[in-house]
């Protein structure tokens, strides 16, 4: 009886054995279709560009932080505040140099243009009257010349008519005291008498005539002198007008200068802007922003902490910038090709998800490159989620990249 009983148990468990083995066949072979035809990498995650939000340029306490972990944020959207003090005094008093260097060159901005103008017009009348003095000059040395050749010529004929004239009248006395002793013995007429006696007045005369037109052309002289003292005069007055547009040129070399003050000048009012724009920008700093719309993956430091340039406070992800870092085996490279479709799966979520693949690494890397074996070495791949609602998968989160074999 106890035997019937075990034959009878051996049968059911066969039957059962039998029943499972039909019902899981199907399954099994579907498992084992699938890991002949598929590709599995258990080594993967998703990522993201991870964007780190902090102080730039400037340090001090956080005043006031905006944003905790896992919160939404908009782009320029305030997330910290840096403590602005001194800052807002820095910017106040560069502020104020500006102000200062803008004045002072307003200031000699202004003497600049009227010493300028002032100067080029008395350089003009120097110029103007160095020139027309010169043109005076020139006019009297023309007429003192002519004067000169004149009145010398004059004087010089005036002399030689009167030696002529003296020469004559001697030999007209000659004639006379002959002629008269010869009229006293009545050796010569009344008549030959009188023309020699008339000859001899005459020429008398003549004399006095030519003396009074030497004494005319020697009082001519004193018109040439007075014309060359007129021309000393000229010269004179050429020396000062030289002399005055000599020291309009030297004041002309202080517009120089003056101008060299202006262009300094200038330059101190762009630097104190720059330094002023550099203070403003230093303060604009202590209102830390957010570079772009996205989520808060990390909050680095708390309120009243301090931070120094290059301080990362939040660490700032786009949602819809995110995809899968997948760890290839080298020796399954075969598999991967550029733009394949691939499926990724996420624990915690029942639906599937779909990616390509968009880069394949250049270089296999393995911890112990010198002992890993080749079949150990793994080639990075980045692939593309290709779901609408990809935002579902979270950075860092594990996945299973599942590639179809033998499919492009």
């Amino acid at each position: 009886m106890h035997r019937m009983v075990e034959k009878t148990k051996i049968k059911i468990l066969l039957i059962i054995i039998s029943i499972l083995v039909v019902i899981f066949i199907p399954f099994i072979y579907r498992e084992f279709h699938y890991q002949a035809t598929h590709y599995i990498i258990k080594d993967a995650s998703v990522s993201t560009d991870i964007v780190n939000v902090g102080a730039q340029s400037v340090s001090g306490r956080i005043k006031k932080l905006y944003a905790t972990e896992t919160d939404s944020v908009k782009k320029g959207m305030l997330l910290a505040l840096i403590e602005d003090t001194n800052y807002k005094n820095e910017m106040s008093l560069r502020r104020i140099q500006v102000d200062i260097a803008q004045a002072n060159y307003e200031k000699i901005k202004v003497m600049y243009k009227r010493i300028k103008k002032t100067t080029e017009e008395m350089i003009g009348i120097s110029r103007h009257n160095l020139f027309f003095t010169q043109e005076l000059v020139k006019q009297a040395e023309e007429s003192y010349k002519l004067q000169k050749n004149s009145v010398e010529q004059n004087i010089k004929k005036a002399r030689a008519q009167l030696a002529a004239t003296i020469l004559d009248l001697k030999k007209a006395k000659k004639n006379y005291e002959k002629c008269s002793r010869l009229f006293k013995e009545h050796a010569v007429l009344q008549v030959e008498f009188n023309a020699v006696t008339h000859n001899y007045n005459t020429m008398k005369t003549e004399v006095e005539t030519k003396k009074a037109n030497l004494n005319i052309a020697l009082s001519c002289k004193k018109k040439m002198d007075i014309a060359y003292s007129n021309l000393q005069i000229m010269r004179g007055n050429l020396k000062k007008a030289y002399l005055s547009y000599q020291i309009s040129q030297t004041e002309r070399d202080k517009i120089m200068e003056l101008k060299k003050e202006e262009d300094e000048a200038l330059k101190k009012v762009e630097e104190a802007k720059k330094k002023w724009e550099l203070s403003q920008q230093k303060f604009a700093q202590t209102r830390i922003t957010s570079p772009m719309s996205g989520v808060v993956a990390r909050e680095y430091l708390n309120e009243g902490d301090f931070v120094s340039p290059g301080t990362a406070i939040y660490a700032i992800y786009d949602p819809n910038n995110i995809f899968v870092i997948a760890n290839l085996k080298a020796t399954k490279l075969k598999y991967a090709k550029l733009n394949k479709t691939v499926e990724i799966k996420a624990s915690g979520y029942k639906r599937k998800f779909n990616g390509k693949i968009v880069k394949i690494g250049n270089i296999a890397t393995a911890e112990n490159t010198s002992k890993v074996k080749n079949s150990a070495r793994k080639i990075l791949i980045k692939i593309k989620i290709l779901n609408d609602d990809k935002h579902l998968l979270k950075p860092g989160i594990p996945v299973i990249i599942v590639i179809k074999r033998g499919v492009k």
